[in-house]
């Protein structure tokens, strides 16, 4: 596999989170307030892999 490929591979995967984390934040508001910090809980975690996702293939600008 080529870097192109590999790149190809982790933006299609960011999408694939972002559409998960979106139906996340739909169900948030239906649920009873224990199971809602866990969904929080979960969120955050697809939010921080998403970004380090991003980080590997948009590095940025201030790194030399």
């Amino acid at each position: 596999m080529s870097a192109k490929d590999d790149a190809l591979i982790i933006r299609n995967l960011i999408q694939s989170l972002e559409a998960n984390l979106s139906e996340l934040d739909i169900e948030l508001g239906e649920e009873a307030p224990l199971e809602s910090s866990r969904l929080d809980n979960v969120e955050r975690i697809l939010q921080n892999a998403i970004k380090e996702l991003k980080a590997l293939i948009e590095p940025e600008n201030d790194l030399p």
